[in-house]
């Protein structure tokens, strides 16, 4: 059987393409889950910190920032980040990752810069273990698959074993699933099949053996009147044809009668009819 029409393989490849289109499924979810923590952790944040912090410039009160995170305003903002757009940006400046928000209120243009945000390496993290985990569904659909294929596909080739081989009991019919109905019906159906073929043989072998002597018979009564008419064409050639016929029919009832007793080891090439030559006779004179 051709490796790629095998149903193990079949079974083998719906997994892994129901595994890959789940995964997928599921890494969508998450991606869109990570970018919405990603807008509640920083963007969320860096807007508070902007909103708690723009009054107090304003009010000329000193702004104190946590730790990570800068507040700049009007000429106060590094020249580097002054010809970014409003909104929240992610940029790099001097090889560090920055999550920056730029907005404007009264006095002018301002930005809180977040120096010290780990959320870059937490997404790499969770992204990391999205692909292992991608891979490791797809090993485990391999052997579930695998798995799911010999036990389905390991009987079928035991029944269709076992029906090449002619066995006198087929397995699985005691089974109540799909493969034991199947199993039982070809039983059932071979039964009727071999029961069919021995009357067929039987019958054909009495046929043959009733048939072997007349046919002998008139053989012989055909042959009797060949010696007798040999100098006579007339009579001698319908004696001929008779015995022709009769050698005939008996070389086709032995070979029926063998084929009856051992069809098994019958060969087709017996079937093959011997061409009869008429034998010469010698004059005989009979009182």
């Amino acid at each position: 059987m051709n490796r790629a029409e095998s149903m193990r393989r079949r079974i083998s490849v719906a997994y892994l393409k129901f595994a890959a289109v789940a995964t997928l499924f599921f890494a969508v979810i998450a991606a869109l889950a990570v970018e919405g923590i990603e807008v509640r952790l920083v963007d969320e944040r860096l807007e508070e910190v902007a909103s708690w912090a723009g009054p107090r410039y304003a009010g000329k009160l000193p702004v104190e920032m946590p730790a990570g995170i800068s507040f700049h305003h009007g000429d106060g903002i590094p020249r580097s980040l002054r010809a970014l757009p409003d909104g929240v940006q992610e940029v790099t400046v001097d090889g560090v990752d920055l999550h920056v928000l730029k907005g404007r209120d009264s006095l002018g243009p301002y930005v809180v810069v977040d120096h010290d945000s780990d959320y870059e390496q937490i997404e790499l993290v969770v992204y990391s273990m999205f692909g292992v985990a991608f891979l490791g569904f797809l090993g485990c659909s391999l052997m579930l698959g695998r798995y799911v294929g010999n036990l389905v596909v390991n009987p079928i080739v035991e029944l269709a074993q076992a029906v090449d081989g002619r066995a006198a009991r087929l397995p699985l019919q005691d089974r109540a699933d799909e493969l034991g109905l199947l199993a039982r019906t070809i039983a059932g159906h071979t039964g009727e099949l071999r029961q069919f073929l021995d009357r067929e043989r039987f019958f054909t072998g009495d046929v043959s053996h009733e048939l072997r002597t007349p046919l002998t018979v008139i053989a012989g009564a055909a042959e009797v009147l060949m010696a007798q008419t040999e100098r006579e064409p007339a009579l001698y050639a319908p004696a001929e044809r008779i015995y022709r016929a009769a050698r005939e029919a008996t070389d086709v009832t032995s070979m029926l009668l063998r084929l009856a007793r051992s069809p098994p080891s019958w060969s087709g090439r017996t079937c093959r009819r011997r061409r009869w030559r008429a034998p010469r006779w010698r004059a005989t004179s009979r009182s």
